[in-house]
């Protein structure tokens, strides 16, 4: 497959989770989410779960539209 149909035509990400040790000591628990673009090596960061679907709806929304 070529490079440029491969990125019209397909996504991968890394997806990352993690706790925040320190809050999780006063009793809450915040995760961490954020995805790594891996043959470009972009990093995005979202604050919640909504925040990350809604990217990735965008992602799949603009691969349709193309």
């Amino acid at each position: 497959m070529k490079s440029v149909e491969r990125e019209k035509n397909y996504r991968s990400y890394l997806l990352r989770l993690w706790k925040d040790n320190a809050v999780e000591d006063i009793g809450t628990q915040d995760w961490h989410i954020a995805l790594e673009n891996p043959f470009t090596g972009e990093r995005r960061r979202f604050a919640t779960l909504k925040d990350l679907f809604n990217f990735l709806e965008s992602q799949i929304q603009e691969k349709h539209d193309e």
